[in-house]
């Protein structure tokens, strides 16, 4: 939808911020955001008219190579209502993060299966680097997907057989990008 230009266009700068608790945060992603839902510490919602059109997560990160008071933080989740297209959304988000939570940047990374990161730099994200394919693994029947942690976990350790149904699956990597809210 968003790439075909048949999206409702709301403008950011006529939403509010405000946290989200994890279970509003948990159902939105499960609901609308394609790897679903994943625990973040730190948690927006942007409302259009009193309803939930967009959300975003962070978690803190430690950088005591940057110094004792550098704080860093990681864009893990950003979602909007399918077929809404919030100009200037994820930007009035990382402007309430840094008001609220006064981090010195933020990272995040943009999957190359679906980006190019194209969006980051519209928002004066600084590319710093790529991150190289990831193996995991997806059931051909429910098309559930799991880390590749996982799947040796799952497996018989006297066996090694490959558990039924699922496939090794490679992703692109991601693309890495630091916003220094200037």
């Amino acid at each position: 939808l968003y790439f075909s230009n048949l999206t409702e266009r709301i403008h950011g700068r006529k939403c509010n911020v405000l946290p989200l608790s994890n279970t509003d945060f948990k159902s939105f992603l499960n609901q609308h955001h394609l790897q679903g839902f994943i625990s973040c510490k730190i948690r927006y919602g942007l409302f259009y008219q009193d309803c939930l059109v967009a959300v975003a997560g962070f978690n803190q990160l430690r950088m005591p190579s940057k110094g004792l008071n550098y704080r860093s933080s990681e864009l893990l989740r950003y979602c909007t209502l399918p077929g809404i297209n919030i100009s200037g959304g994820l930007s009035k988000l990382l402007k309430a993060h840094y008001k609220i939570d006064g981090f010195d940047d933020v990272m995040s990374y943009a999957d190359r299966d679906w980006s190019n990161g194209v969006g980051y730099k519209s928002l004066n994200f600084k590319f710093v680097g790529e991150t190289p394919k990831v193996k995991f693994y997806v059931n051909t029947e429910n098309y559930e997907r799991i880390s590749n942690i996982k799947y040796l976990k799952k497996l018989d350790c006297s066996t090694h057989l490959k558990l039924a149904n699922f496939v090794e699956v490679f992703n692109s990597g991601n693309l890495k990008f630091i916003f220094k809210g200037e």
